[in-house]
């Protein structure tokens, strides 16, 4: 099956995959496709939001020493 390949090779999951195929075959079951990449494929991953606020450059000149200006 060319969608095994895919999967194995496109999300790196070969060694993985090759385990449940064994499983399958000592069952004697067909590997059923869409199963496996539900599976295995990657999932999206939900992201937090992050808000950083940028202060403004001249805040900065606040932390220097006085010697550092001059």
């Amino acid at each position: 099956m060319v969608g095994l390949l895919e999967l194995a090779g496109n999300h790196g999951v070969e060694a993985q995959l090759a385990e449940r195929l064994d499983e399958l075959l000592e069952r004697g079951e067909l590997p059923d496709l869409k199963a496996l990449f539900a599976e295995f494929a990657p999932r999206q991953a939900e992201c937090r939001v992050v808000v950083v606020e940028m202060p403004s450059a001249a805040l900065y000149d606040t932390l220097l020493d006085e010697e550092v200006l001059t």
